[in-house]
């Protein structure tokens, strides 16, 4: 019911190294490919036993094979550390450049023309409520309504 983990790792180990022969199966010396093979029979066949001490040595055996053919390197370590970073930076600044800009506007003043908000006085109607929609998702203009006094200047 229940698979104990030594058994799993060894199960994914072996899956691993059916991969890797796949993958370097001609790359590969025939004495590097033939220990491979055999450590992966010894393997099976520990797992087909139950015996746990051998198969902790065999699945080490096997591991320490594996990286001997394929060291991990630290260069491939700072290579992924730099390129997630990158990638982070580049999506931070292109939310921040196109979506979410923070800024803080210095006098009152200069409140209406911000983000090129400027008013212009017209006597024609604004439009109906969708166009009035549209224009607000596709160009960012916004309709508002400003009435005045008869006697005051909208400027």
């Amino acid at each position: 019911m229940f698979t104990s983990r030594h058994v799993k790792h060894s199960r994914l180990l072996l899956r691993h190294a059916r991969k890797y022969l796949r993958y370097k199966d001609d790359q590969l010396s025939t004495s590097d490919r033939e220990q491979i093979v055999a450590g992966m029979k010894s393997l099976r066949e520990a797992l087909r036993q139950k015996d746990r001490e051998r198969i902790h040595s065999t699945a080490d055996a096997l591991d320490k094979t594996l990286h001997r053919l394929t060291p991990v390197t630290w260069e491939s370590h700072w290579r992924e550390n730099c390129e997630v970073i990158l990638v982070a930076i580049v999506v931070a600044v292109g939310i921040r450049s196109y979506f979410l800009q923070p800024f803080k506007i210095p006098t009152g003043s200069m409140q209406p023309t911000l983000n090129g908000i400027i008013g212009h006085p017209s006597t024609d109607p604004a439009p109906n409520i969708l166009r009035q929609i549209g224009e607000f998702i596709a160009l960012g203009r916004n309709y508002i309504n400003v009435v005045s006094r008869e006697d005051d200047q909208v400027s």
